[in-house]
């Protein structure tokens, strides 16, 4: 990623709120930037001398025994002290965690993914398990791509929802187009990364970079490929939840009754598809009414979503009608301030003064 966003104030935040809450959750749709987040955190303190370990959990949380192991090797001095032999490896884990140097600081992306060891033989409620031992020890900051679920789920967990890239901190990183860039990204880090290099790479306008993007090998499309597959998969139902995706990309705001009429069901199956698909942050409500949580990602289902082909004209087109319906640029803020991601159905109020 050759365009750097330096997030100073977003950074200084988070350490403001550690000072006062040894255990933060971070969250913010894929592509939000979460990850490189905690990695300039964890450089920070690592710069520092402080005690700290980065660890990201979806690839070695496979199996108890992998996480166990892996953690111990990446984050071993500040754990607590080994579990007797013959231990479970997942009860050993906790421990550890329950037991780390109260004045070290424990990265962890991606906390989400420790759900998936309830298919264990012995290993229940892993998450919550997992949770607690780490609120018990020492500082630490979680990341998770999945707000409403965890919020749902972990109400008293503290929460924070990672604001989106404001024109201001395009501006700052030296971006041209800084507002015409968060307003068509939406303020999501990944798409405004690729906007603003497209347009370092020559593209001619805003238009031209987001077509080109948009467009088969282009960055954004890939990223959206891939989000769509990788949330509807963890999503239950899922054909009836793409079919449902399909009537919101034609047509945002719809009612739970439009819906269900749009895709002939009933409204109780047409709810279970939409709380599904809230639970993996595909879609958002307010009023009562449904939307894209990525707009990007609208405009490439509508691309996408046709049975054949999308030709240039097609992408064109949908640009074109896309960028028309950002009046004015719902991201273009003031120089001093940071929009922060709405997350449904609860209130959260922004960490970001």
């Amino acid at each position: 990623m050759r365009f750097e966003l330096p997030r100073t104030r977003v950074l200084e935040a988070i350490g403001r709120e550690l000072e006062s809450t040894p255990v933060l959750l971070l969250t913010a749709p894929r592509g939000g930037g979460k990850s490189h987040l905690l990695k300039r955190l964890f450089d920070e303190g690592r710069s520092r001398g402080a005690s700290t370990a980065l660890v990201q959990l979806e690839p070695v949380s496979g199996s108890p025994e992998t996480l166990d192991s892996e953690l111990s090797r990446l984050a071993g001095p500040i754990l607590g002290r080994v579990a007797a032999s013959g231990t479970p490896a997942f009860d050993s884990l906790l421990r550890r965690l329950s037991q780390r140097r109260a004045e070290s600081t424990l990265f962890l992306d991606d906390v989400t993914e420790i759900r998936t060891l309830s298919y264990y033989p012995g290993v229940e409620e892993p998450l919550d398990k997992f949770l607690a031992a780490v609120e018990s020890g020492g500082r630490a900051v979680l990341t998770s791509r999945f707000s409403y679920w965890m919020g749902k789920r972990f109400p008293e967990l503290p929460l924070r929802s990672i604001p989106r890239v404001s024109s201001a901190e395009l501006a700052e990183a030296g971006a041209s187009e800084a507002e015409l860039i968060a307003s068509a990204s939406a303020g999501i880090t990944v798409h405004a990364v690729s906007l603003a290099e497209s347009l370092e790479d020559g593209a001619d306008s805003i238009e031209s970079a987001l077509a080109r993007e948009l467009s088969p090998g282009g960055r954004i499309e890939a990223e959206c490929r891939a989000s769509l597959s990788e949330l509807l998969h963890r999503a239950r139902g899922y054909g009836a939840c793409k079919t449902v995706l399909y009537v919101l990309s034609d047509e945002e705001g719809l009612k739970l009754t439009e819906v269900a009429r749009r895709i002939d069901r009933t409204a109780g199956s047409t709810r279970d598809y939409l709380r599904w698909l809230e639970e993996v942050d595909l879609i958002v409500a307010r009023d009562r009414r449904f939307y894209f949580m990525d707009p990007v990602l609208r405009v490439w289902t509508r691309i996408f979503s046709r049975g054949t082909p999308a030709s240039e004209d097609d992408i064109r087109r949908e640009v074109e009608g896309y960028l028309q319906g950002l009046t004015p640029p719902p991201m273009a803020v003031a120089e001093d301030k940071e929009p922060a991601f709405t997350l449904p159905a609860r209130e959260r109020e922004d960490f970001i003064d």
